[in-house]
């Protein structure tokens, strides 16, 4: 009897063992896609087997298509046609990708095939057999969806953001704390709360640190059990991305943001993932779209004086930068930089419902292409109400016919009404598209897409440049 029960106790210890086994050969041996830090944010490059497939991101081509090549740049050839990708996952023969026409899609690496799942998802990661990203048109939750779209799982009820998939565990914040869970939704576990909300986070491959940034500024890293915090920089850092021991990480330098020919501006850097040993790797510019694949790290950025975001790419250790082109393709900052500078003269002005407003109020700034402007004085200007959530990164507009519109630094969309819609869209092949613009915190003040304020808050906004004033006239019949 006891043989029989010792048995028993063994075959249930081993098949335990095999379950964790199973567990944790589907989460680190399965191919991953793409590395969670490039799915954060734009994942517009991934090189593999000699191949990089990319999005044309240079706005000059009005392309977005995504395209592969070899390494030393032959064999280009065309997979999709103008679907704007983003956050490219290759698993076995198939391409994945963002599209804001269709959402979720995949095409055959040579071309041959694709399939749109008709869902949207952000941040999208793609490792073996499931795909795990946010819906927001279904509340910002977290998905779990197999890639022959027989199965749809909802991980994560509430409205999330920074979606990191490592190992066995998927880390995410929602608004002002980061939490870790299950690839199942099991385990579910608050690794830290901060007084401001999460504003973007990216988890290291080797699922050790998790380094995130608020929405009061900053560069912060958090050991992924929970235990072990510092804050690295204070600067108003953007967005970032890793690879071994180093963080790359864009910062808008304090010094510079009253200087008219920098504002908008910020520069790239790299660090040790301790904090030590800051190198500045580009400057004069605004840079975005971090993306570390092959050796390269890719960004875009958006030249001083010119509104054309152009792509590039420099090894690791910051040599070799270059402009990232296809073969035959047109250099596209010969014909949008000009002089490379504002007039020393030019100035901003804002004016809503006829008055001028105060520039310590906030004055029109540059983002990623896209003009951004201080929301609380046009609400105010406008005679309706505006009601911080939570200053400066959450706040709620009334208008005088009812209407409720809730914005925050952490959403791509807004909620009129209770219901879910893009912050701001973009007008491609005759078609409006949602982009991925969020409201941003400058000098303490939120702002907002121009678009937003004419489209959902339904302002009328003329924009008259001239060759010293630039004029945001807001209000007008």
């Amino acid at each position: 009897m006891k043989k029989q029960s010792l048995k028993i106790v063994l075959c249930i210890l081993l098949l335990l063992n095999l379950i964790n086994t199973v567990d944790n050969v589907s989460a680190e041996s399965i191919e991953k896609g793409n590395t969670s830090a490039n799915n954060r944010d734009v994942g517009f490059e991934i090189e593999r087997n000699g191949w990089i497939y990319f999005v044309d991101n240079n706005s000059k081509s009005n392309n977005r298509s995504i395209y592969k090549m070899k390494s030393d740049k032959t064999g280009l050839k065309k997979l999709t046609n103008g679907r704007i990708g983003t956050n490219l996952n290759l698993v076995g023969d198939w391409l994945y990708y963002f599209s804001f026409f269709g959402g979720i899609n995949r095409v055959k690496i040579d071309g041959s095939a694709s399939y749109s799942y008709n869902v949207g998802g952000e941040e999208l990661n793609v490792i073996g057999n499931w795909m795990y990203y946010i819906n927001p048109n279904s509340g910002s939750k977290i998905y779990k969806h197999s890639v022959d779209n027989k199965k749809k799982i909802v991980l994560e009820n509430r409205i999330s953001d920074n979606l990191n998939v490592v190992g066995n565990w998927i880390y995410y914040s929602v608004g002002n704390a980061i939490y870790k869970m299950k690839l199942d939704g099991s385990q579910k576990t608050k690794l830290r709360q901060e007084k401001y909300i999460v504003t973007f986070m990216i988890v290291d491959e080797s699922g050790k640190n998790i380094f995130y940034n608020l929405a009061n500024g900053g560069l912060l890293k958090l050991s992924t059990d929970g235990k072990i915090h510092r804050q690295l920089i204070e600067d108003l850092v953007g967005s970032f991305n890793e690879f071994g021991d180093w963080i790359y990480f864009t910062s808008i330098d304090l010094k510079e943001i009253q200087n008219i020919n920098s504002r908008g501006n910020n520069s790239l850097y790299r660090m040790k993932k301790d904090g030590t040993s800051r190198q500045l790797l580009s400057k004069d510019g605004h840079h975005t779209g971090l993306t570390i694949s092959g050796g390269w790290l890719y960004y875009s950025k958006k030249h001083t004086g010119s509104n054309d975001v152009i792509r590039y790419r420099m090894k690791l250790d910051g040599t070799k930068n270059e402009l990232f082109l296809y073969p035959g393709q047109k250099n596209p900052v010969i014909s949008s930089m000009g002089s490379g500078k504002l007039p020393q003269n030019t100035t901003y002005s804002m004016i809503v419902d006829g008055k001028i407003i105060d520039h310590n109020q906030g004055v029109p700034i540059y983002r990623s292409g896209l003009l951004y402007l201080p929301i609380e004085p046009i609400v105010r200007g406008m005679s309706d109400t505006f009601n911080y959530i939570q200053k400066p990164y959450t706040a709620t507009i009334t208008k005088k016919d009812g209407t409720e519109i809730e914005i925050s630094v952490s959403k791509s969309t807004a909620l009129v009404d209770g219901k879910i819609v893009p912050l701001s869209k973009l007008m491609l092949e005759g078609t409006e598209v949602p982009i991925q613009a969020k409201p941003i915190v400058f000098n303490s003040k939120l702002y907002v897409p121009n678009d937003f304020v004419n489209e959902i808050v339904k302002y009328p906004l003329k924009i008259d440049k001239g060759d010293n004033i630039t004029k945001v006239i807001i209000g007008i019949p």
